[in-house]
């Protein structure tokens, strides 16, 4: 899948292959989390370790896939949250989740 509209600044510095300002934990396991994202050709083909879920608030709404809000986790505090619409992701982000 192709990636558009990152708005996390952190996210933009590690796609172009600098990683200032990102904890050293959470480094190798975004940049798995991406290389999942940029490879899989659809939602099914990313693997469980990815912790791959619909935010519960979209999921409950009943709102058409390109709508609802995914997330996957970082840390026990930490997600990686996007948006999937034709095979692109979309306003991808780096959030505190609690």
């Amino acid at each position: 899948m192709r990636l558009r509209g990152i708005k996390s600044k952190k996210l933009r510095r590690i796609c172009e292959s600098d990683s200032a300002g990102i904890a050293p934990s959470h480094l190798i396991r975004l940049s798995d989390l991406l290389l999942a994202l940029r490879t899989a050709t659809s939602v099914r083909e990313i693997p469980e370790s990815m912790k791959l879920h619909p935010l519960d608030n979209f999921k409950r709404r009943h709102l058409p896939p390109e709508k609802v809000v995914w997330a996957m986790k970082v840390t026990a505090q930490w997600r990686l949250t996007f948006r999937i619409d034709n095979l692109t992701i979309e306003d991808l982000d780096y959030v505190q989740y609690h």
